[in-house]
């Protein structure tokens, strides 16, 4: 799934299913997984059923479970611009999450911030991705880490705060190379190329959109 192999990952897991009679977590675990990969590739309705079964498999009082899975129907939402029913589902998983349940809250406030930007609410999404860093980085989720700084860095960039969010992106792509996440380094070498252009260092910006060219050519 990693390597983006989508076609290879959905065998695997339907595999995953086969074997797992005894084992419902796992069985659990695999439709969800399926749903991960179906909402990449544009399967929604594929998505939406394999998270429908992993919560059916899921027990009732595996209340962070069952938030994760309910969060991600929402990103589903999200894609298929239902974007007010999307936030009302980020918003509901935030209030159900107990407060243990960091790295579920972070997410979610990480999601609560992309819709709330992409709504014209600049500084509330800033506000909402400054806390999501600061949770995420005591906690030491490097993958929200990454995320939270890749999404401050387009927010600054939009305000036309150009210098604070090239550092923002430049934090990022150190955090998503960290993690070994190939697709995120790609996507902030894009931002960073746009945030170079439109400073007029041409040169910077070319080898950045040449680098995001090049790892997205191997994906």
């Amino acid at each position: 799934q990693r390597l983006y192999a989508n076609a290879e990952a959905l065998d695997y897991f339907r595999g995953a299913i086969e074997r797992s009679g005894a084992d419902p977590t796992a069985r659990a675990e695999a439709h969800e997984a399926i749903g991960d990969v179906d909402r990449v590739t544009g399967a929604y309705d594929g998505a939406l059923a394999a998270y429908a079964e992993a919560m059916r498999i899921r027990a009732e009082g595996d209340v962070v479970a069952h938030a994760r899975i309910r969060r991600k129907t929402g990103l589903v939402q999200q894609l298929r611009g239902k974007t007010n029913e999307a936030l009302d589902t980020f918003a509901d998983v935030l209030v159900r999450l107990p407060p243990e349940a960091m790295s579920e809250r972070v997410r979610a406030l990480l999601n609560i911030a992309d819709l709330q930007f992409r709504n014209g609410k600049a500084d509330a999404a800033i506000e909402r991705l400054q806390t999501a860093l600061a949770d995420a980085e005591r906690t030491g989720d490097d993958e929200a880490v990454a995320e939270a700084l890749k999404q401050l860095g387009t927010i600054h960039a939009y305000k036309g705060d150009l210098g604070r969010a090239l550092e923002y992106q430049q934090r990022s792509l150190t955090a998503y190379t960290r993690i070994g996440d190939v697709l995120g380094e790609a996507n902030v070498h894009n931002n960073i190329g746009r945030t170079e252009r439109r400073r007029s260092r041409h040169i910077a910006a070319l080898e950045a959109y040449e680098r995001a060219l090049a790892i997205r050519q191997r994906i």
